[in-house]
């Protein structure tokens, strides 16, 4: 269920192809904080897709996507490397936002390799491999 509404779980041959394609891509996610006194940066692969039809038909569908975070390093502006979990102990709640917010533009273009007719990408679990 997705924002309250009732829908369908989806299990076709767009789901089964990108559950094959999509966990071979991996892409850069950048954020900057402290007007670019710290740069965090960390390496996303997409986990697991799942489709969601609305009641009305094929044209109308939403995925959830689970990505793993991987790879996360946390830099000074004096280009001095930090210990990633301190940072994510500290602004795990913030960083998952950003991700939740950006990361689906990201994936985007090669899901719409797939199906080009989709409403939206919603990332519904997160988890970090440090």
């Amino acid at each position: 269920m997705i924002d309250g509404l009732t829908l369908t779980l989806q299990r076709d041959i767009h789901v089964k192809m990108m559950n094959k394609v999509l966990p071979k891509f991996t892409t850069e996610f950048v954020k900057i904080y402290n007007a670019g006194m710290l740069c965090v940066s960390c390496k996303v692969k997409i986990k697991r897709v799942r489709k969601y039809v609305y009641n009305g038909g094929e044209f109308n569908a939403e995925y959830e996507v689970d990505i793993i975070v991987s790879d996360v390093e946390y830099i000074n502006a004096n280009g001095t490397k930090r210990n990633s979990k301190v940072f994510l102990d500290y602004n795990k709640r913030n960083y998952n936002r950003a991700l939740k917010s950006r990361v689906p533009f990201l994936i985007k273009n090669h899901i719409s390799l797939i199906d080009s007719n989709f409403l939206g990408i919603k990332i519904s679990k997160i988890e970090y491999n440090l």
